[in-house]
């Protein structure tokens, strides 16, 4: 890959309020309609074992991934975490495309989650790229209509 791309050698490791992450943490995010607790239980028991990438533009800090993390956190009412900070320099295509990533292999998205990870990659990405490489890896056919949908 290129240098460019997200190393996580070059992430900083930060700690941050929790209520310093920008309300809207919704830009990055792929996750709808899912159950706290099993991460809830899962910190408890083990502590937080991978943090929260986080990037920061235009004077706020963004949940890149860790975004249901960063909510069991508030859940369980702790402060502060320690997030990984990219650099400020990377791009929100950069920043999508490292969340889709870090999820695509650890959980299976239900169809909202699909839908709205097609749109955020068309919103910043070419659209042929989209349905050529990405839709394929989220088990979506290739095709404009399914995008379109």
């Amino acid at each position: 890959m290129s240098d460019e791309w997200y190393d996580s050698c070059s992430a900083s490791v930060i700690q941050l309020e929790l209520d310093t992450l920008a309300d809207d943490q919704g830009y990055f995010r792929m996750s709808f309609g899912f159950d706290l607790k099993p991460l809830i239980d899962s910190i408890d028991a083990t502590g937080l074992l991978n943090l929260p990438v986080v990037w920061e533009q235009d004077g706020r800090v963004h949940v890149v991934s860790g975004y249901r993390r960063v909510l069991a956190l508030r859940e369980i009412g702790r402060q502060k975490v320690e997030c990984r900070a990219i650099p400020t320099s990377t791009s929100k295509a950069r920043c999508m495309l490292l969340n889709f990533h870090d999820n695509l292999p650890t959980r299976p998205l239900n169809q909202v989650e699909k839908a709205m990870t097609c749109s955020r990659l068309a919103s910043l990405i070419p659209r042929r790229e989209v349905i050529d490489r990405y839709m394929p890896a989220l088990g979506l056919s290739s095709h404009d209509k399914t995008l379109e949908l």
